[in-house]
C-alpha cells in the first residue's frame, strides 16, 4: 500500500526553514521532496510503501508560517506523480 500525500498549505518565512519528506519510515529513507520558503499553494505527492517520514526544519515558527498536511492509503489506480 502507498500513502497519498498532500501539502494543502505551506508557507515558510525563515530562510533556512524546510519540510522534508521521504519514502519510509527512517531519516535516512529516500527522499521525496525537499520545499523550502520559495514553495508555496498545495502539492500530491506519493509513497512508494505505507511509511513516510515527515521533517519539519525552522530556526524560529512565525506567526505567519503556514504548514497543513493530510494523507491517506492511495487509490491503486491513480498514477504516482513526480517519482
Amino acid at each position: 500500500m502507498r500513502l497519498e500525500i498532500t501539502i494543502k498549505d505551506l508557507k515558510l518565512t525563515g530562510v533556512d526553514d524546510y519540510l522534508i519528506i521521504r519514502d519510509g519510515a527512517e531519516a535516512t529513507s529516500p527522499l521525496i521532496g525537499k520545499y523550502g520558503p520559495c514553495a508555496s499553494g498545495s502539492l500530491t505527492l506519493f509513497s512508494r510503501r505505507n511509511f513516510a517520514f515527515l521533517q519539519m526544519v525552522s530556526s524560529v515558527f512565525m506567526v505567519k508560517d503556514k504548514l497543513r498536511i493530510a494523507f491517506k492509503p492511495a487509490d491503486p489506480g491513480k498514477r504516482k506523480a513526480g517519482n
